[in-house]
């Protein structure tokens, strides 16, 4: 699980919440997440009860094409 001590929903809420680029709501049962800007954003949306695929969300935020640029894994450099 990403974040230790967590559900996989908080894990969720706390992994926007850290972040300027998200928007989450939830709403009859389903937890949206809306990751960008303008024509390049998308919406992840999942049942709040699937853990798996809350989960995957996390998972696309924090190592997927959303990732923070800061976060990236760096390449070693070659000596």
């Amino acid at each position: 699980m990403p974040y230790p001590n967590l559900t996989p929903l908080e894990s969720l809420v706390a992994e926007c919440a850290r972040r300027d680029d998200t928007h989450l709501w939830i709403m009859r049962g389903v937890v949206y997440v809306q990751v960008g800007k303008g024509a390049l954003s998308r919406i992840y949306p999942a049942c709040c009860m699937d853990d798996k695929s809350i989960l995957k969300i996390v998972h696309e935020l924090k190592f997927g094409a959303y990732a923070p640029q800061d976060a990236a894994p760096q390449e070693k450099e070659a000596a």
